[in-house]
């Protein structure tokens, strides 16, 4: 009862979640505000998001604030981040700059270290999909608050070891982002959606049909 009051304030206020104290930025545009509200809510409900806005939109800076909302509300946990291996400096300068207090660790690399991110003051880890693939049997191991997929339609092919591998982590809430979710067909979707939900859309089959 109390969550579904939450979702009708979320539906009819302009703002009702504030910031979390982390994050430097004077205020989101509106449509951020509510895309990040909205992650926040459907995380208490354990539900994933898939934020699918156009690019340039700010999905990053979105999810940031839900990451450092996450920080705040459930602290102990780590969270990580999935991207492409072009866009793994660009997160370490957006978190940088939006969330400066928040400890981030690189996985990735000839020396990367998977107990590092057991360390405690670790909050975010990002790493590859390539990294993913290759180490998920360490990784499958750890238990993390979220997982963020960057460019999601990485894993849009159900086949594919990456798509498995990532599948195979453990995580309490799950986030999947990207500007082009649907690239040939809907049956991109299927992927994304089942990592969020796994489950949830049934075998390959029913779900095309």
């Amino acid at each position: 009862k109390d969550w579904w009051q939450q979702w009708e304030q979320w539906q009819s206020s302009a703002s009702f979640l504030p910031l979390p104290a982390a994050i430097e930025v004077p205020a989101l545009r509106p449509y951020q505000q509510k895309g990040y509200e909205w992650m926040v809510l459907l995380a208490n409900a354990g539900a994933g998001a898939c934020l699918a806005d156009d690019m340039g939109l700010g999905k990053t800076l979105q999810t940031i604030c839900f990451l450092a909302n996450r920080v705040e509300t459930k602290p102990g946990k780590k969270h990580l981040v999935i991207c492409p291996s072009s866009l793994i400096y660009n997160w370490q300068q957006e978190l940088q700059k939006f969330a400066p207090t928040l400890n981030i660790y690189i996985y990735h690399g000839a020396g990367r270290r998977v107990n590092f991110i057991d360390q405690n003051d670790v909050n975010v880890v990002i790493t590859t999909y390539g990294t993913i693939r290759s180490d998920i049997d360490r990784l499958a191991q750890v238990r993390f608050g979220v997982v963020v997929l960057d460019e999601s339609h990485n894993i849009k092919n159900p086949q594919a070891q990456v798509t498995q591998a990532v599948c195979r982590l453990r995580a309490q809430t799950r986030v999947a982002l990207s500007g082009t979710p649907v690239m040939n067909n809907t049956f991109d979707l299927y992927s994304q959606l089942n990592f969020l939900l796994p489950g949830m859309f049934g075998s390959h089959d029913f779900f095309k049909n």
